[in-house]
């Protein structure tokens, strides 16, 4: 079968073929008269009678642990496949170079499912220099033939969880102090913790760990109300987080450093040098788009402001302000169409 095809304004092109239904199944090949070629391989559809799953560990696991990793053989019409052979293969996965990737078989072995169609394939996290993780492939064989696969990449690290967290670079203390901080493992599932948190002021360079301005209990993978917060003064912080399982593991971990402000300040805490706060991105006839917007310094700074809709230029204005925290308010204009972009620039000290 021959298709001729145009190149389109990107160089590349498209075209479809229909197999005759005498044709053997096999491989197929396609090939261009400018170069280039792929094959493709045409097999008789067959659907399945049973499926094979490796499921991710819900425990938290780091290098030297043991872990059971479960599994099962279900058909179809939901039936467990009972005293299934299932042939696993584990295989470490290293990056011998950023961009190439080897998988070296470790281990090979058969494990039987039970009456509820369910495996355990029994894994030793070993700690190898250039290792990265596992990578976990079961096979299963029916009687009449039937081969079904599953294949699960496990991650492997010095830490057995890692946090996640809402926390902003920017919090201002009028609006919502709800944060959602959570705990996960390698595989990113949630798992069961007790936690805290321990405030620091900082300045810009060093954060001085010996005098905490804030402590407390967190509830993790929920939100946490913060409003205590409220009462701190305006500047920045950095948060570090702890979390313990119920088997004495426990991880700690330095946030990024945020900017604790109230709408009522007018100038910018001592260390920050810019902020960019968006309170309110959405606007119309009854409520006003909102931004907070500080830059320090005590000489003039020219901030410019272009307010552009689709490819208009609706309003350009030019301020002079000097270490200043503003609040920026845009009523809604009906020449503003469904959408406003505002671009802001400042120039500081003659740069």
């Amino acid at each position: 079968s021959r298709q001729k095809a145009v190149t389109n304004a990107y160089g590349s092109f498209a075209a479809s073929f229909v197999l005759p239904k005498s044709c053997l199944n096999g491989r197929f090949v396609l090939k261009s008269n400018v170069g280039g070629e792929t094959a493709i391989r045409v097999e008789e559809y067959k659907r399945p009678s049973f499926e094979v799953t490796l499921l991710h560990p819900s425990v938290p696991y780091c290098w030297g642990d043991s872990l059971q990793l479960q599994g099962s053989v279900m058909g179809y019409q939901g039936a467990p496949v009972q005293r299934a052979a299932v042939a696993y293969t584990l295989k470490e996965m290293t990056f011998d170079f950023p961009w190439e990737r080897e998988d070296k078989p470790l281990r090979q072995d058969t494990v039987y499912t039970d009456g509820m169609g369910r495996f355990v394939v029994p894994l030793y996290l070993d700690k190898a220099f250039d290792l990265e993780g596992y990578q976990v492939e079961a096979t299963v064989v029916s009687a009449d033939g039937e081969s079904q696969q599953a294949a699960l990449y496990l991650p492997v690290g010095v830490k057995s969880f890692s946090f996640t967290t809402s926390l902003p670079a920017q919090l201002c203390k009028e609006d919502s102090l709800q944060i959602m901080v959570g705990v996960e493992n390698l595989l990113g599932e949630r798992i069961e913790a007790v936690g805290r948190y321990v405030l620091y002021a900082t300045g810009e360079e060093k954060t001085d760990y010996t005098h905490p301005v804030a402590e407390g209990l967190l509830y993790l993978n929920q939100l946490n109300d913060l409003h205590t917060w409220r009462s701190l003064p305006s500047g920045r912080y950095r948060c570090v987080l702890e979390a313990s399982t119920a088997d004495a593991r426990t991880v700690r971990d330095t946030l990024a450093p945020f900017v604790l402000f109230s709408q009522g300040d007018t100038r910018l805490p001592k260390g920050v040098n810019r902020l960019v706060y968006r309170q309110q991105l959405t606007f119309d006839a009854d409520h006003p788009a909102i931004i907070y917007f500080g830059v320090a310094g005590s000489d003039s700074i020219y901030l410019y402001r272009d307010e552009v809709s689709g490819q208009r230029l609706v309003k350009q204005e030019l301020q002079v302000i000097a270490d200043t925290l503003m609040r920026i308010e845009i009523p809604y204009r009906e020449a503003y169409g469904k959408e406003l972009q505002l671009a802001l620039g400042y120039v500081k000290e003659g740069l």
